[in-house]
């Protein structure tokens, strides 16, 4: 059966101006199947090849601001032509794919779609491009400048002073422990377990009530 272009017109909304075209060229190029989700709070967005029938698919938070989905489909774009080129040979975020994504974010970064913050910031990822925008708190920050639905009440776990609780959108109550390289070692209240935290995950501060 013929690839049948679909109709992305409406993608427009989820970015900024003037760069739907150059998105679509990708979409189209690689014949990638797009889906917007509603938020998840493990990632932005996710690539994936199926062998079976051929296709790449491609989903993005819906959520986000118009600067933080355009630079995740960049992201996202960069996985699929790198698999296109490497197939398996190439790591997820290998130096393969960090050149995919760093000639992505030259040509998006030329055309003025940014505000300066966000240009300065993408810049130091076209000479050293992170495995995600949350791996790069100074870019992570910038992007959040942007956003207008963000929970005020929602600090950063490195924030968190450390012996203190915090709790997490799904409800789980966390004692902050110690630094461990660039993750936070966490006590779930509860269980005992110890997990490990991204500094910039984002939680809610929590009081426990003592006698």
């Amino acid at each position: 059966m013929a690839y049948q272009r679909q109709d992305f017109s409406a993608l427009a909304n989820f970015m900024p101006d003037n760069c739907l075209d150059d998105v679509l060229h990708y979409i189209y190029l690689h014949k990638i199947q797009l889906k917007i989700t509603p938020s998840r709070n493990s990632i932005l967005g996710n690539y994936s090849y199926n062998p079976i029938n051929g296709k790449h698919a491609i989903t993005i938070n819906g959520t986000l601001n118009k600067y933080s989905f355009l630079v995740t489909m960049l992201h996202e774009i960069a996985h699929c032509i790198c698999y296109v080129k490497f197939g398996n040979k190439a790591a997820p975020h290998g130096i393969e794919w960090q050149q995919i994504f760093s000639v992505l974010l030259q040509q998006f970064i030329s055309k003025n779609i940014f505000p300066t913050d966000l240009e300065i910031a993408l810049q130091r990822n076209v000479y050293n491009p992170k495995a995600s925008s949350c791996s790069d708190a100074y870019l992570q920050k910038a992007l959040e400048k942007y956003d207008t639905n963000s929970n005020n009440e929602l600090v950063y776990v490195e924030q968190i002073r450390d012996n203190n609780f915090f709790i997490t959108a799904k409800g789980i109550v966390f004692k902050k422990l110690q630094k461990r390289r660039t993750r936070y070692l966490c006590e779930q209240l509860e269980s005992k377990q110890h997990f490990l935290f991204p500094a910039l995950y984002k939680v809610k501060p929590y009081s426990i009530a003592t006698s």
